[in-house]
């Protein structure tokens, strides 16, 4: 290892070391989180595996994330942002290592713009799949690089139960081991379904289960479709606007560069990137697997952004470097470089809040739940669908016998003093179920309603509102 080498890998350490530091104060000072949703769903998953292990083999739940988010998940909503931050300093240490591989030139800048990318930087003080994904994706990557395919393949199988759309990668990874002649390695990608397929027969009783019990199926009337080129037109908000340039560099820099990447890399790196990204925008488009148009799911793939981006800020500085004023004066590329560097590190604070707090939504949420707590005797059975409440309420949501989800069941059939809480996104679209049918029930009493302000409503949403009601 040259003295070059040392002290990038010095660099490197150090950054990721004020990474973790940072970042884990600023989940700990949070109140709120990303997509409350599907974070406080998954947080919930994992909180309470262990009383109910099923749900280790909950589909939507990912159980791999499940299971190694699970221990985090049992010091509270911290823990889960802590396993997060975790994984993605982890990422950017694979980044860097892999950097080395493929773009050694300022390789510790890798890491800064992976975990800078403002749509994954945020993902990290939350509940969600990304973070995992992205650090068993760029494990993946670079030990194909390394040539050390055994393992490489045997990591990547695990992908699809960290996000369905994993299946969708993996022929990429065979591609690899074909050109490689490693033909009988393409097994090893059916290992983590071959393991998950076993062990969840125990509870379906089905080898089967990954496809009969799959969660994404028929939900285009909840969640709609939008444009082809949805995603390409988020980039300042899922890599930011100086990430996007130095990504479109190091695009250029791959078709015109002297020194041709191997076929591994191309299929690697802008190969899963752009496959990952076209699979998504058709699945917006065509309203396909429940996809909701959510950018954070390109935070899977910042990793390969990330790597991609080296290779464009050293054909920047490479271009910078034969203007003569520059060339002389070599301070001033380290200027326009520290620059570039504190441009990407503020895009995440300037298009997000950190700390996190509480959602629109969440804030009202939170103030019915806060007054059934005050206000309300407990109940044998609540009813309700926003996730949030069973954080805000302390209830297990897997307790079938405290609580019903509005979708499972005919709220006519609850017992008597239960507690329904309607709130007006998720009843009325996943629970399928209207206001009016409560209002016009004689059976439901109306406690208390709860209602956002209207000035502090987004221009994109409808006053949110959350109705508390009785069963009689």
């Amino acid at each position: 290892m040259t003295d070059n080498q040392i002290s990038q890998k010095k660099i490197a350490l150090l950054f990721l070391s004020v990474f973790f530091l940072v970042t884990s104060l600023l989940a700990w000072f949070s109140v709120g989180t990303y997509e409350s949703g599907d974070s406080i769903q998954h947080y919930l998953i994992a909180r309470y595996s262990f009383e109910h292990p099923e749900l280790f083999f909950d589909h939507w739940g990912k159980p791999l994330f499940t299971l190694l988010a699970s221990s985090f998940s049992q010091f509270g909503f911290f823990g889960i942002c802590l396993f997060n931050i975790t994984c993605a300093t982890v990422t950017g240490l694979v980044a860097y290592k892999t950097a080395n591989l493929i773009e050694p030139r300022r390789s510790w800048l890798a890491p800064v713009f992976v975990l800078f990318a403002p749509i994954y930087y945020v993902t990290l003080i939350s509940g969600l799949t990304e973070p995992l994904f992205s650090l068993v994706l760029i494990t993946g990557v670079y030990f194909c690089l390394k040539q050390k395919f055994l393992i490489a393949g045997i990591i990547v199988s695990f992908l699809p139960f960290v996000r369905t759309e994993g299946f969708l990668l993996l022929p990429l990874f065979a591609l690899v081991f074909v050109t490689q002649r490693k033909y009988t390695l393409c097994l090893l990608l059916f290992t983590g379904t071959i393991i998950y397929s076993v062990a969840g027969w125990f509870h379906y009783h089905t080898l089967f289960w990954i496809w009969s019990e799959n969660p994404y199926k028929g939900a285009e009337d909840i969640y709609g479709r939008g444009s082809l080129f949805h995603f390409i037109g988020k980039n300042e908000f899922i890599l930011g606007t100086p990430l996007v340039i130095l990504f479109a560099l190091g695009i250029i820099n791959y078709v015109m560069s002297k020194r041709k990447p191997s076929l591994a890399e191309l299929l690697l790196i802008p190969g899963i990137f752009f496959i990952y990204l076209a699979a998504h925008s058709v699945f917006w488009w065509k309203g396909l697997y429940s996809s909701l148009g959510l950018i954070r799911v390109m935070a899977g793939v910042t990793p390969l952004a990330g790597l991609l981006a080296l290779k464009g800020v050293n054909s920047l500085m490479e271009f910078l470097s034969h203007i003569r004023l520059l060339n002389k004066f070599h301070f001033l590329q380290t200027t326009i470089l520290s620059i570039i560097i504190a441009l990407i590190i503020w895009m995440p604070f300037k298009q997000h809040q950190f700390p996190r707090s509480l959602g629109y939504e969440d804030k009202v949420v939170k103030q019915a739940a806060d007054w059934i707590k005050q206000d309300l005797p407990a109940a044998s059975m609540y009813c309700y669908q926003y996730p949030y409440l069973s954080v805000f309420l302390n209830l297990d949501p897997f307790d079938r016998n405290h609580y019903t989800p509005l979708w499972s069941m005919q709220v006519e059939n609850l017992p008597a003093g239960s507690i329904v809480i309607w709130d007006s996104h998720y009843s009325p679209n996943e629970a399928k179920l209207p206001l009016s049918r409560l209002n016009e029930n004689s059976s439901f009493e109306l406690l208390y309603t709860f209602k956002a302000d209207p000035d502090k409503t987004p221009a994109d949403k409808e006053l949110f509102e959350v109705f508390v009601f009785k069963k009689k």
